[in-house]
């Protein structure tokens, strides 16, 4: 009778330990298959995103493409606003490069009584923490430094330049490169400029290495014109609305571009003098290029900068530009 029960007792052992096993089979198969699930599900995601992506580039190339046209202008609002397809699109702007400052012609060909980099950097760093009137003196150590970082030679520009022996004793033994700037991204490296940084952060906006080296007044804004002719910036506001038109809006028909530094200097209220016609242009031949590629919530953008002669657009750069909503 007792092996009978301890017969049944070890049946129902078995049984209960093949029950628990199943149990946990079952578990394990069970996060198997919910893993593999959570895996295609993203893959699946990715492979999308990446196909959004990809036709985001694809859009914003063909924006680039629209653009470079030489027929296309400024005011073809629907060429250069396009929605190809349900959901995908691009939206170019063309700009004047010549709107900027060219650091390099200014440093390169600016008469010695030219004194607009320092006026420039001057009026940016009045506003900082440095006292008194010294922000001059600033601005004026700012340019010798930047000559210096330009120039082949090793003589030090002024009292305050900066060759090779004060980068060396910074632990940089090879600047300055003695060379123009590449790029904007080379003047972070010169003496002085972490100043204007401080003071301005949109410095940026205002200088280029590409365009013809004179500001075209049909195409730079308000505070770069003030900056280029000392006329007031309202003035220079209102200089701006007249190239607008009556409606008032940019990039319209109704636009108007000035044919002669004439008709710009009485409404700036500022005198015509050698030094501003040296400074200033009507027509510069560079344009930069910004198309952006929309497929739902994905974009990418692409500018370029590009010059024209004739009908024929010389590439001068190129880049993808990172976007952040």
């Amino acid at each position: 009778m007792n092996f009978s029960n301890q017969l049944k007792k070890r049946a129902r052992s078995e049984r209960a330990a093949a029950l628990i096993t199943v149990f946990w089979l079952i578990a394990v198969l069970s996060l198997l298959i919910f893993t593999t699930v959570r895996v295609l599900r993203n893959d699946v995601r990715l492979t999308i995103s990446q196909k959004k992506a990809f036709r985001a580039m694809q859009l914003a190339e063909m924006g680039i493409a629209v653009g470079v046209n030489p027929s296309t202008k400024e005011t073809d609002y629907l060429l250069l606003n396009r929605e190809v397809y349900p959901g995908e699109s691009f939206r170019v702007k063309i700009r004047g490069e010549g709107g900027k400052f060219n650091i390099n012609a200014i440093l390169q060909q600016a008469d010695e009584g030219d004194r607009l980099l320092q006026d420039i950097f001057a009026q940016w760093l009045s506003g900082s923490d440095i006292p008194g009137t010294e922000f001059r003196d600033a601005a004026d150590e700012l340019v010798e430094a930047l000559r210096d970082w330009i120039d082949q030679d090793d003589m030090v520009t002024g009292l305050h330049g900066a060759e090779n022996e004060y980068y060396f004793e910074l632990g940089f033994a090879n600047y300055p490169f003695n060379r123009p700037f590449y790029s904007l991204d080379e003047m972070l490296l010169v003496r002085g400029m972490d100043q204007v940084i401080a003071a301005k952060r949109n410095w940026r906006d205002f200088f280029t290495i590409y365009s013809g080296g004179k500001l075209d007044m049909n195409e730079a804004d308000a505070e770069a014109i003030s900056l280029a002719t000392g006329a007031e910036i309202g003035a220079a506001e209102e200089l701006v609305k007249m190239r607008w038109g009556e409606d008032g809006i940019e990039d319209t028909e109704d636009d108007y571009k000035f044919n002669s530094l004439a008709e710009v200097f009485p409404v700036l209220g500022v005198l015509e003098d050698p030094i501003l016609q040296s400074r200033l242009t009507l027509n510069d031949n560079t344009k930069r290029i910004e198309s952006i590629g929309t497929v739902g919530d994905f974009r990418k953008k692409i500018e370029i900068v590009i010059r024209t002669q004739g009908r024929t657009p010389q590439i001068l750069s190129r880049e993808e530009v990172p976007l952040f909503d």
